[in-house]
């Protein structure tokens, strides 16, 4: 959005190098027997290899969320060179 108006459909196509986010904001209904949640985000190509330097990112749900609705606020940059950027205050890699 700029000065509150949205941009509309983007003009350019996706070029090779220019990358990805990946937003993990929260998750919705989990079962009532749920008391703290994790999740777990990897990079795969095509070919099934997993890509950036470490295998798995995962992060705990914020402890002051709702059970059955938590809180993660998790963002992944993946950029050219398969490196893997992870932008938040509350990761934890394994």
């Amino acid at each position: 959005m700029v000065n509150g108006n949205p941009l509309g459909p983007c003009n350019e196509k996706y070029q090779r190098g220019d990358g990805i986010d990946i937003y993990i904001d929260a998750a919705r209904l989990l079962p009532k027997n749920c008391t703290v949640s994790r999740i777990s985000l990897r990079f795969f190509t095509a070919n099934k290899q997993v890509m950036g330097n470490t295998k798995v990112y995962s992060t705990l749900s914020q402890l002051s969320s709702c059970r059955i609705h938590p809180v993660y606020q998790l963002k992944a940059e993946l950029r050219s060179g398969s490196s893997i950027q992870m932008n938040d205050s509350v990761i934890n890699s394994n």
